[in-house]
C-alpha cells in the first residue's frame, strides 16, 4: 500500500507518471492536447504497455478505446484516455479494497 501513501488521488499518479495534460496558450495561439512528460519515463512506459494491452484484450476497455476513436480521438489519444480510466480504476481498487468488476451496461453506444 506504499501507493496510497505518497498519493492522495488519482490525479497524482497521472502528474507523477507525466500523462497529464498540458495546455500551451500564448495570444492566440493555442497548442494542441499534449502530454506534459514532466514524470517518471519508466512508469508512462509500463502505462502505455498497460494501456495498449487492455484496449486489445478486455472488453471492457476494448469498448471504451473503441468510444474515444468513435469520437474522433486519433489513436495515440484514444490510447492516454484508456490508460487514463486504468490508472483511475487501479487507483479506486486499491482504495476501496475490490477487484476489477466491469459494469454491465454499455458505454453509452450500442455495438452493432
Amino acid at each position: 500500500m506504499v501507493i496510497l501513501k505518497n498519493f492522495s488521488s488519482h490525479k497524482k499518479i497521472i502528474a507523477y507518471a507525466g500523462i497529464d495534460p498540458i495546455v500551451y496558450e500564448s495570444g492566440e495561439y493555442k497548442s494542441k492536447n499534449k502530454i506534459s512528460k514532466r514524470g517518471n519515463k519508466h512508469i508512462r512506459r509500463i502505462l502505455w504497455i498497460m494501456g495498449v494491452n487492455v484496449s486489445l484484450h478486455n472488453p471492457f476497455f476494448k469498448e471504451y478505446f473503441r468510444k474515444k476513436r468513435n469520437e474522433g480521438k486519433p489513436y495515440k489519444m484514444a490510447i492516454m484516455c484508456v490508460i487514463h480510466k486504468l490508472v483511475r480504476t487501479i487507483y479506486s481498487m486499491l482504495i476501496n479494497k475490490t477487484h476489477f468488476i466491469p459494469p454491465k451496461e454499455d458505454l453509452g453506444q450500442n455495438s452493432s
